[in-house]
């Protein structure tokens, strides 16, 4: 790729300010300068956003017609994957040290690389190769974790990666109002990078009926215009329906790629080009600024004026401690996701009981019918214990990362290790297993109907613990014995029944009820425990910020008188770096293309 007279004096001063960086041990802009250059090679960068499970990588999958990406109900993509050109399908792994690694084009290998279980503490990132017209313009796209992932690492990369888009797709879950964290986060970080182009997509459009979806692209556009201040393009697409061979106009998709298409022909204009790669530089180059007149103000303070920065410490405390309402505003969408997650997974144990049972019942044909209603606690015991057995230890794996999510957030914003929040135990199946089922009113005159009902509240009441109870039996049975020997075995279906069915309804009731209860007493547990920790951390912070202008304070003319003459050349240079990249526009070449 060819670069214009302006590209290649703004790469030269970048260069230039890549050594005043490395001479002011300033490690954050050296990088961002290294990865500058390294984008002036790429022709348009199209970066995915969205929180975790909106479905990123499944829409790549359909817009290229790949199936290798790796996807799933839980978070997937570990590490920055970037899709570009290439004739023949290929995938290389990127480590921080070392060669790159290529790997057999498989789903596999894609899954080890890129998925939850790729090593992130080797890995910068997986570049892959595919033949699609799209990629084939020279747009690359870049896979990003989701922005609401609670490993560090990877929201870390996701967060440093949108000030390098060319355009950014936003997921959203249709079925789903756009989320406060979702809102915090264009706020906070795409809006500040100023990504001119911006389009949203809502997913999963399969999921409503056709006449509410226009319903959720409005709603979805009004809370966005709520965010950032202005109105967005919101499409709504089902990557699922395009996989599987929907027509694009009615998948949406035909919309996103006409999009992309029009982006990408306006960006192959050397003007906006470099103007996004001078707005970047301008933005390093100004910190750098920054760094050496707080480094020039603080080599120059006298006593008066460090005791003035010691009294604004405490300005500066009060300010910190406004930003513990972003702790809890995420902490809130977690425990919504968490407990929505959850209640659908026991509507859903529910149902199927409920139609497991009643079925054995109704079809019953022989002659012992005792039998088949003996059989009924033994039914609910066993479903019930199925459900504890494998839905805590998910519960209480996912309360283990939702603290390391906290724990993580705690030391990006205060720049230390944070161990995890020491909390109270909380069982899940300790309070389901408290629950105790209440006999409805209407059949409790009926000895045969209290029996049974007894007998699955018992059962009901003892199968939510791990310490489970010897199965007590059921009472009534010789009256239940009686009418069988008449011959009554239907009649006594119609009136045992209704009984059953309300007896499971009242018990998975109390069942579900303690179980969120209980999870929502973890999640306040949770809240408080990080407030505490929040304001000890502020706190610390504060005090080190005191100690360490009081030690300045000590500094004695000499080094005084060193260091300022070398802070001033420093600036003076930069001021002139400023000045060169603000003109560049004047040696632009109408004829650079990509």
């Amino acid at each position: 790729m060819k670069q214009s007279g302006a590209l290649q004096s703004l790469a030269e001063n970048a260069s230039r300010a890549q050594v005043i960086a490395r001479s002011l041990g300033a490690l954050s802009e050296v990088g961002e300068l290294n990865e500058w250059a390294e984008d002036l090679k790429d022709p348009f960068k199209v970066v995915v956003l969205g929180e975790f499970n909106r479905g990123k990588t499944s829409v790549l999958n359909a817009l290229f017609g790949i199936r290798t990406l790796p996807v799933g109900v839980l978070p997937t993509t570990s590490v920055i994957t970037v899709l570009r050109y290439a004739r023949e399908p290929y995938v290389r792994v990127f480590y921080n040290e070392g060669s790159p690694e290529e790997l057999p084009w498989s789903k596999d290998a894609m899954e080890q690389y890129i998925g939850s279980e790729a090593d992130l503490s080797r890995i910068s990132f997986v570049d892959v190769g595919y033949p699609h017209p799209l990629l084939e313009t020279g747009a690359v796209f870049v896979d990003t974790p989701g922005v609401s992932d609670l490993n560090k690492q990877r929201v870390e990369v996701t967060y440093h990666y949108v000030p390098r888009a060319d355009a950014v797709l936003f997921l959203l879950d249709s079925t789903t109002p756009v989320t406060q964290s979702e809102m915090d986060f264009l706020q906070t970080t795409v809006m500040q990078a100023d990504v001119s182009r911006l389009l949203f997509l809502a997913n999963f459009i399969d999921l409503l009926e056709v006449e509410e979806r226009g319903d959720a692209v409005r709603l979805a556009g009004r809370r966005i215009r709520e965010s950032v201040g202005e109105n967005c393009d919101v499409i709504a697409i089902s990557a699922k329906e395009a996989q599987s061979g929907g027509s694009d106009e009615g998948t949406g998709f035909a919309s996103l790629e006409r999009w992309l298409l029009e982006t990408i022909n306006r960006s192959q204009h050397s003007e906006e080009r470099v103007d996004r790669f001078r707005s970047r530089l301008l933005s390093i180059v100004n910190r750098l600024r920054g760094i050496v007149e707080d480094r020039l103000r603080l080599s120059t303070l006298k006593q008066d004026q460090l005791q003035l920065e010691v009294s604004r410490l405490s300005h500066v405390f009060e300010e910190r401690l406004k930003k513990v309402q972003r702790l809890a505003i995420w902490l809130r969408d977690r425990e919504e996701e968490l407990l929505a997650m959850t209640a659908k997974s026991m509507d859903c144990l529910r149902e199927t009981m409920e139609e497991e049972i009643l079925d054995q019942l109704q079809n019953y044909g022989g002659r012992d019918f005792r039998q088949a209603v003996g059989q009924v606690p033994l039914t609910v015991k066993r479903r019930l214990k199925m459900w504890v057995d494998s839905r805590t230890p998910v519960l209480q794996k996912l309360f283990h990362q939702v603290n390391c999510g906290l724990t993580d957030a705690l030391g990006r914003e205060f720049h230390t290790e944070v161990p995890l929040l020491r909390l109270g135990a909380v069982s899940i199946d300790k309070q389901a297993g408290a629950i105790e089922m209440t006999v409805p009113p209407e059949f409790a005159s009926a000895q045969i109907k209290a029996g049974a009902i007894a007998g699955l509240a018992m059962v009901a009441a003892q199968a939510v613990g791990f310490a489970m109870f010897p199965l007590i039996g059921l009472v009534g049975l010789p009256f239940l014995q009686d009418k069988l020997l008449k011959g009554s075995t239907e009649r006594d279906k119609q009136t045992l029944i209704p009984g059953v069915r309300a007896a499971l309804c009242a018990s998975h009731d109390a069942f579900r009820s303690s179980v969120l209860d209980s999870i929502r007493v973890q999640f306040q547990a949770l809240g408080a425990a990080a407030e505490e920790q929040y304001r000890r951390l502020a706190e610390a912070e504060v005090h080190a910020a005191r100690g360490e202008i009081v030690a300045r304070s000590v500094l004695d003319d000499q080094w005084t008188s060193f260091q300022q003459p070398k802070y001033a050349e420093i600036l003076d240079e930069l001021q002139g770096i400023i000045s060169r990249v603000q003109g560049a526009e004047g040696a632009v070449s109408h004829e650079f293309r990509i």
